[in-house]
C-alpha cells in the first residue's frame, strides 16, 4: 500500500484548518497575475504560468460580454500546514469539507484551504506543498466553489443542468441524479441542435430577461460550448413512458431549484441573497415539470409544445 500513489504518507498533524490559521498566512504564492473570466467578472489570482496553463487547459473560458468587466481578487498564499485532509483512495473519494462562519465560509480539501466572504471582500486560497498536478486539481475545485459564490453576489447562479440551443434561444433541463439531463442533451445533439453543457450552466439576468451560459468547467461527457443565450423554457425532468408538461406550484418550483443549485444552497450565509435571485427569476421564467420519453420523437415533440 505504501507504494500506491493513491495512498500518500499519513498526515503528521490533525486534519482540518487550525484555529487562527488565516492570520498565519504571510508568504504569497509565487507567480504572476492570472485572470479567469466568469460572465463579466475577471477572477484574478497570483499563480505560476505553468500551473495557470494547466488549469486553462481544463476550462472553456467565454469571451467578454458588452457589460463593464469587474475584478475579484483571490489572495493566494503558501500554507504553513502541509496537508488538510488524509488522502484515502484519492481521487476516488475526493470531497471538500465546509465550515460556515458568521462572515465567511471556510473550506478545505487535501492540499488547499479557502475562505470566501459572504459579502464583498477578497477571498483567500492557501496552497500546501504538493505536485503541480495535485495543485491543478485543488485550484480548479477552489474556482468551482468561488464561482458558485461569486455568481450569487452577481445576481446569478450555477445550476446542475443541461442546456440546448434552438435558433437563438435555449431550453434548460435540470433534475435529480438520473433524471435525464445528459439524455436530453444527447437527444438535442442527435437532432442537430447545439448543446451548451450537460452538467453545469450559469443562469443570469440581463435587462429583465434571463440568459444561460455554460460554466467554464468541462463536463465528464463532452466539452462545453460557448455563448450567452436567452432562456425560452426551464424544465424539471422526470423520465416517463410519455411526453407531457405540467405546471408546478411556486413553492415547489423554488424547492426544485434550490435542490439543484451548486454549493451555495448549503451555505447559510448565502441563503437570503440566493432566495432574492430566485424571486426575481420565477415570475419571468417559471419552472415546469417535463415528463419525457427517451426516443427520437422527444425533440420534435418538445419544440412543437414549447
Amino acid at each position: 500500500m505504501d507504494d500506491n500513489p493513491f495512498y500518500p504518507p499519513p498526515m503528521d498533524e490533525p486534519e482540518g484548518i487550525p484555529e487562527g490559521f488565516w492570520d498565519t498566512l504571510c508568504e504569497p504564492f509565487e507567480g504572476s497575475e492570472q485572470s479567469f473570466r466568469i460572465l463579466n467578472v475577471d477572477v484574478v489570482l497570483n499563480l505560476p504560468e505553468t500551473l495557470a496553463r494547466r488549469i486553462r487547459s481544463h476550462l472553456v473560458l467565454q469571451g467578454a460580454e458588452a457589460a463593464p468587466v469587474r475584478r475579484h481578487r483571490v489572495m493566494v498564499f503558501r500554507s504553513p500546514k502541509k496537508q488538510f485532509q488524509a488522502a484515502k483512495e484519492r481521487p476516488f473519494d475526493y470531497h471538500v469539507e465546509f465550515m460556515h462562519g458568521a462572515e465567511a465560509v471556510d473550506f478545505h480539501a487535501y492540499y488547499f484551504a479557502g475562505r470566501i466572504p459572504y459579502a464583498d471582500g477578497e477571498a483567500i486560497l492557501a496552497l500546501a506543498p504538493a505536485s503541480e498536478s495535485d495543485l491543478q486539481t485543488e485550484v480548479e475545485n477552489f474556482l468551482r466553489i468561488f464561482t458558485a459564490v461569486l455568481l450569487v453576489r452577481e445576481g446569478a447562479f450555477l445550476l446542475h443542468s443541461s442546456a440546448a440551443v434552438v435558433g437563438r434561444e435555449a431550453y434548460v433541463f435540470f433534475g435529480h441524479s438520473g433524471a435525464g439531463k445528459s439524455t436530453s442533451a444527447l437527444l438535442f445533439k442527435d437532432a442537430g441542435h447545439r448543446v451548451l453543457s450537460d452538467d453545469l450552466n450559469i443562469l443570469c439576468e440581463r435587462d429583465g430577461r434571463w440568459f444561460v451560459q455554460a460554466s467554464p468547467y468541462v463536463s465528464e461527457v463532452r466539452r462545453v460550448e460557448p455563448g450567452l443565450f436567452p432562456v425560452r423554457r426551464l424544465f424539471f425532468l422526470f423520465k416517463s413512458r410519455d411526453n407531457r408538461i405540467q405546471a408546478v406550484p411556486l413553492p415547489l418550483q423554488m424547492a426544485y431549484l434550490l435542490s439543484n443549485i451548486v454549493v451555495v444552497n448549503g451555505i447559510p450565509g448565502l441563503y437570503a441573497p440566493l432566495i432574492e435571485v430566485l424571486n426575481r427569476l420565477l415570475p419571468r421564467l417559471p419552472v415546469e415539470a417535463l415528463h419525457f420519453r427517451n426516443d427520437k420523437e422527444f425533440v420534435p415533440w418538445i419544440l412543437s409544445h414549447a
